[in-house]
């Protein structure tokens, strides 16, 4: 219950990030993808569930927060399409099929909106670089906290 909870914060948290301040950088950073990272870390290291209703109440909570880039019915494709390559594909869980995940449904994301885009081929590669360095930074953060958290944990076992 406490990660759901997290999570819903997290994800009203990022919308507001990626609508606000990333939306108002200049033209390469703008294409830094963070909101579809963390769904996509979501849906591969946490819970299938939360991570497929992070991707698909997307465009549903920028209505009300603030648009973003993308269509909406690009978002719950790559929320359909997103299990099928956890489970079939990118199943071991390793930073290289997280990156190839995200990398290949950053790629899915970029073709479906590539005719609704000013720049489509700079959203797709500054929008890989980004997203890869996100990535990185996004498991260092898990790594730390995971080391932090041995630390300060007592566990006990049964």
């Amino acid at each position: 219950m406490l990660y759901v909870i997290l999570t819903a914060l997290g994800f009203v948290a990022s919308l507001f990030i990626q609508t606000s301040v990333i939306g108002a950088l200049g033209s390469p950073l703008s294409f830094l993808p963070l909101h579809l990272a963390i769904g996509c870390v979501i849906l591969h290291r946490g819970r299938m569930e939360l991570g497929m209703a992070w991707l698909t109440l997307t465009p549903v909570a920028s209505l009300w927060i603030g648009f973003i880039i993308g269509t909406w019915w690009s978002y719950i494709i790559i929320a359909l399409f997103g299990p099928v390559l956890v489970l079939r594909i990118f199943a071991k869980r390793s930073l290289l099929a997280l990156m190839g995940l995200n990398w290949s449904l950053y790629v899915l994301f970029s073709l479906l909106n590539s005719a609704f885009i000013a720049q489509p081929y700079a959203m797709l590669g500054w929008g890989l670089l980004l997203l890869t360095i996100s990535i990185l930074l996004i498991n260092g953060i898990q790594q730390y906290t995971r080391r932090l958290s041995k630390r300060f944990v007592l566990v006990r076992h049964i």
